[in-house]
Parts: structure tokens; sequence; C-alpha cells
């Protein structure tokens, strides 16, 4: 019988030696088995490299991928073991499709990332992971959830309605006695004790056969949730293995471009209460900063910066400053929690840009019949740009949220008494004035795109806003942050290929 190991092959949310992160439900992994390899001599990265075992199951936790598998026939793994049986060396996980983000650190965060297999080396970057030998009888050879297979599974159309009896009826034809492979395929969970030939063994199905194909029902994986949520009564899944579950659901939740409801119910509850005054004053942001949402449901961002020269204009047309300090935007209230009726202007998202030939009365009526009101601002200026300060408007659908989360926003300024003023703020694909956002796509080994969106949250301390027109040190100063998100993107390159 072949040498069987469990280990720790990462934790989640805990920096690395040389400060990286993995965010909690960011992470999955390729389809099962993957290869495990010996770091047999020291080179960059993970060269040098020779496969010793197989990684045959991986399970998820809140701060934790656990794995098991064997060890291989060969010369090599018979090494490996002796050096495991010695605590001299440890897993360091190879991932690939490996999105990232900045933290207020300059951290590294890999917010997506996908498991392709692992590899022992003397100096894991994880100082908490480790592996060791099993003995064959204390080996867990199943996992209460099916956390492999998800990743490649196609996914039908949302629509697409649900009826769980009727799928799991197709399910038992398309699988014929192959309870425990593939039958078992289209189910979240397994009770651990029962018989895996039984049927009755699995739950949480999220698949149908579609033309003979097993492929994932978004209605199915949004029930799936709600019930983890505590829907029909709720769940009696153990805690630890719903944790395992909402890892799963999470990163089919991100391919359907939408929010796990437990990663935007904390936004929708802190936005029902009132907020305090100074969520609307300025933020005092240390620099050119992207809209953020906290998850106590505070907004805060710049939505133009000084000396950003318009992407869809000729020459070089920069934000204008509000002779009116913002008037002709901040046209509604919003009531904080000290009683002070603060005037507000609206972040909006849907139904694009009004008319540019489009009088201010009508492009502002444009705004409210057409676009949703995600955030309620106050807006002002500081050394930076226009920066916009305060709530996530409360009852919005958490899938408003999301989208002004992945969405830049755009500025609406209208002529109005010989001046642009600002009438809206629109969140659209491409904004106007671009504010910075690093991020790095990788897949097949290839730096995919280094892209303006989809930015590290970034809560400054005081800064004392020293003038509203920049200076040759501002432009100095973002040349500088251009250079460094280079210098950001070759390190997580050098993430990529584990060095």
């Amino acid at each position: 019988m072949a040498d069987q190991w469990t280990a720790v092959l990462a934790r989640m949310g805990t920096p690395t030696g040389d400060g990286r992160i993995l965010a909690p439900g960011g992470i999955t992994n390729r389809d099962l088995p993957l290869p495990l390899m010996w770091q047999r001599r020291t080179e960059d990265g993970h060269g040098g490299s020779v496969i010793v075992g197989r990684i045959e199951h991986i399970d998820y936790s809140h701060d934790s991928v656990m794995a098991s598998g064997t060890l291989l026939d060969v010369p090599e793994a018979a090494e490996a073991r002796t050096l495991i049986e010695s605590g001299v060396i440890g897993p360091s996980v190879d991932l690939d499709d490996i999105n990232y983000q900045m933290d207020d650190q300059e951290r590294i965060v890999v917010t997506d990332g996908r498991i392709a297999g692992a590899t022992l080396v003397p100096i894991p970057a994880f100082a908490e992971v480790s592996i060791q030998m099993a003995a064959a009888d204390t080996m867990a050879l199943t996992a209460a959830v099916r956390t492999s297979g998800w990743s490649g599974m196609p996914i039908a159309d949302a629509a697409r309605q649900w009826d769980s009896g009727a799928a799991q009826r197709r399910i038992g034809d398309w699988a014929g006695d192959d309870i425990s492979g593939k039958y078992a395929r289209a189910f979240l969970y397994k009770n651990s004790d029962g018989d895996p030939s039984n049927k009755t063994t699995y739950g949480f199905p999220i698949a149908d056969v579609i033309d003979g194909t097993l492929t994932i029902i978004p209605r199915a994986v949004f029930a799936a949730a709600a019930s983890l949520q505590g829907s029909r009564g709720g769940s009696n899944v153990p805690a630890s293995d719903q944790a395992s579950m909402k890892s799963v659901l999470g990163g089919i939740y991100r391919r359907l471009d939408r929010t796990p409801p437990w990663e935007s119910m904390s936004l929708a509850a802190s936005a029902a209460e009132l907020p305090p005054l100074a969520w609307f004053q300025n933020p005092h942001l240390q620099g050119p900063t992207p809209i953020t949402i906290g998850e106590d449901g505070r907004v805060f961002g710049h939505i133009a910066t000084w000396g950003t020269c318009h992407v869809g204009l000729p020459g070089c047309v920069t934000p204008p400053s509000s002779p009116s300090e913002y008037a002709y935007f901040l046209t509604g209230a919003e009531k904080t929690a000290e009683g002070v009726d603060v005037p507000v202007g609206k972040l909006t998202i849907g139904g694009g840009h009004a008319e540019p030939n489009a009088g201010f009365v009508a492009a502002a009526d444009h705004y409210d019949n057409v676009g949703t009101a995600v955030a309620a601002v106050f807006a002002g200026e500081d050394e930076h740009g226009i920066w916009v300060s305060g709530r996530i408007v409360p009852g919005v659908a958490h899938d408003s949220v999301s989208a002004l989360q992945r969405s830049p926003i755009s500025g609406d300024w209208r002529r109005i008494g010989g001046n642009l003023e600002l009438i809206a703020a629109h969140a659209v694909n491409v904004p106007g004035f671009p504010i910075p956002r690093a991020k790095v796509k990788f897949a097949n080994d290839v730096q995919h795109t280094l892209i303006g969106q989809f930015a590290p949250v970034r809560k400054a301390e005081f800064v004392q806003p020293k003038s509203s027109v920049p200076t040759p040190a501002d432009v100095a100063k973002l040349s500088q942050k251009r250079q460094a998100e280079a210098a950001k993107a070759k390190l997580a390159w050098a993430l990529k290929k584990g060095r």
C-alpha cells in the first residue's frame, strides 16, 4: 500500500515571511489529483523539483488549506519521506490564474488563485504549514465537502429553472451505477458517515445534466448559499464544513460575477443605521484613491484627480474645480446620527451617461430616472483631486453594491453660468479621468493584464491638503506611482513563479 501523508498546505489571511497573503475564500484548485513535488536541489522558485506524490484531497477552512494524498513508488519519494519524517521540509503551494491587490501596508493580497500543485521545500513561505506521514488506518480517504471539479465545470444560463428532485433523477440516470464517482460530482456535500454507494449520502446538489454534460445551475448555487445563511431552517452541516462549502460557493459566485451573500450582508446591515457626520467630511486621503467601500458601508475616494487628462478628448482636458463648491451635485440630503442634515449627491449605476448635448436639467433628470443610486456622498477637493465621502444607500441590492465595487466612477460636468459644474457621478466601464488601480492577471504562465481597476482598499490617515492646484512635485509623484505599480507587477510575477 502506498505511503500516505496529510498536510497543511497554506494559511489564508496570514502574511508570509515576505509579506504575501492568500485572501480567505479566494483560493480554489485544479481537478484532482495534483502533483506533489520535492525540490531536490535549491534553484530559483521551485526549479530543480521532481514529482514524488499525488495530492488526492484538498479541503478549505476559514484560515487553512488542508490536503492529503500518497507518495509514489519512486526512489525520490523514499528520500522525500525521510526528510518529511525529519521535519526539515514543508509544503509550498504552486498557484496559477492569480489575481492580486496591494493592501495599505504594500503587501500582495492574492484575491483569486488556483492550486495547481505543491512543492516540498526547505523554507516554506508560510511558517505555520506542515506535512507528516499518516498511518493507513487514520487516513481520511474522503472529504465531506467536494472542493474540486467545479472550476472547470460549465455553468448554465442564470435564468435556467432549478428543480432539485428532477435534477437528482437525471443525475442518477446519467451516472448509472457509478454513485461514488459520477453521481457524487453533482453534489457539494457528502455525509462522512454515509455509504458512498448510497445516493442519500450526498447533499446540496448544485449541478444538473444538460445535453449529457454535468453543468452548474446558478439557481441551485443560490439556493445552497441561502441555506447556509439560514433559509428554510438552515443547515445541519457542521460549522467547519460550512466554511469549506462557502469557499467553494464563493468561487462559483465569482465566476458568475456576483458577491456571495455572506460577504455583502454586512454592507446592507451597516447601511441601515444612521451614519456619523464624520463619514461625510473630508476623508484626508494620502494619495489618489479609487472609490472604496468599507465593511461598515462607508464609501470614500476620488472621482477624478488633478492633472489627469480625459481619455476620450483631444489634447489634455483636466478635471475642473467647482466655483459653486459642488452645489449642483449636492442636491439631496442625508441625516446623520448627530441629527445633522448633510447635503449629498449620488453615486449611480446603470443606464449610461446622459447625452453630451443635453442641458443641466435634462442631464440631471436622466440620472434620476435611469440610474440606480447606490451611495449618498458629500464632495470636496484636496491636493489630489475631487473626493467624495459618504455611505451605501440603505436597502440597495447586493448586486448593485457589487457593481459599484467593480466599476470606476466617471463624473458628468455641464456648463452652468459660464462654468463647468459636476452634476453627477456615474459608474462606467471606462472612466474619462481614470484613477489607477494596480491589478495583474496571470494565466498559463503569462502576464495577461496590468489594468486600472479593482483596487485594494486604502484607509488613509490624516494629511493636511496643501493646494487644490497640482504642482510639479505632484506630477513627479504621479510618475513615481506608475513606476511603483510596475515594480509591484514584477513582484507578483515572482510570486507566480514561486520565488
